[in-house]
């Protein structure tokens, strides 16, 4: 019995149950709230919410063809993942579980990367396991990572920039990945680039109370 009970078999049990949690049901309730909105705008890819107070391009050119960069206006919010939630209903048709399907793969993946997020910062397998079954079954996260909306997308690009910030520290030469995933993670939410003064904080810790020199990475950021 102890055989099976590897590292890596208990991983694959906690992102199974992770996926079964987040994949239970989401295709039987309805939407609601910015869910609706973000689907809505997704299935078109069109910047049009039916709003009084804010006219859309719709409403410019309802009597005419839409010019093509009416595709491309999302000045509300960025388009990334409206643009995710695009292709899945491209692919898979138009439904509720299509929806919410990129926030149930984006909320696995992100148990797989705290685990490899605390592995690389605590060389401790068993922490890494738990951190990961806590992410899996915490019934808010559960739930944030259930809805067709921009956070759980964006959740999954913090944790994804987080890791490999941690490889660029190791390796200068990796500032190109971290780059792109900071600027992913922009691309689908305003509000992550607020890790940015995370990180600053965290590189002047190590640089001044720790004895550990991250000069050139300052350069980088």
């Amino acid at each position: 019995m102890q055989k099976y009970l590897t590292s890596k078999n208990l991983l694959l049990a906690i992102l199974v149950i992770a996926f079964f949690l987040r994949f239970w049901g989401a295709g039987s309730q309805d939407l609601f709230g910015d869910e609706a909105a973000d689907a809505f705008r997704a299935i078109s890819y069109l910047d049009f919410l039916g709003t009084s107070f804010q006219t859309q391009p719709v409403d410019w050119y309802k009597n005419g063809v839409l010019p093509w960069w009416t595709k491309l206006s999302f000045h509300d919010l960025p388009p990334l993942a409206i643009l995710i939630m695009n292709f899945f209903f491209r692919i898979l048709g138009d439904s509720i579980l299509t929806a919410r399907l990129p926030a149930i793969i984006a909320g696995t993946l992100s148990v797989y990367l705290l685990y490899l997020i605390v592995k690389k910062l605590f060389q401790d397998e068993t922490l890494a396991l738990f951190s990961a079954l806590f992410l899996a079954v915490n019934s808010a996260l559960v739930w944030i990572f259930r809805l067709s909306m921009l956070e759980p997308i964006l959740l999954f690009l913090l944790l994804l920039n987080i890791y490999l910030f941690f490889g660029f520290l190791e390796d200068k030469r990796k500032w190109r990945l971290f780059g792109i995933t900071l600027g992913l993670a922009a691309l689908t939410k305003y509000t992550g680039v607020f890790i940015l003064p995370v990180y600053l904080i965290y590189l002047f810790y190590q640089s001044y109370w720790t004895n550990k020199s991250y000069k050139t990475h300052w350069i980088y950021l």
